[in-house]
């Protein structure tokens, strides 16, 4: 019963050209809820000076303490290594 004065005054004052949430409302209320699903994306956090396997192991152990349980990348760009973190 309120769910169909909520649409009938939605869609009125809609039809009248007014802004308001009610519609909004209704079509959620009609609809049900959706499901959204995001993506995760890999992050550029931070980079350290230097490209061998000391300075990785030193942004692996920085991005575990930083960033527990993420995935974490760190990836040797030219002279430097780089932190990437999925969020």
């Amino acid at each position: 019963m309120m769910r169909k004065l909520v649409t009938t005054v939605g869609l009125t004052l809609a039809a009248f050209g007014f802004a308001t949430a009610a519609p909004a409302l209704a079509a959620t209320a009609e609809t049900g809820t959706q499901q959204v699903e995001t993506q995760a994306s890999w992050v550029y956090v931070k980079w350290f000076e230097g490209n061998n396997k000391y300075v990785h192991t030193i942004c692996e152990v920085q991005a575990r303490q930083d960033y527990p349980g993420r995935p974490v990348d760190c990836r040797g760009v030219g002279s430097t290594t780089q932190m990437w973190v999925k969020f």
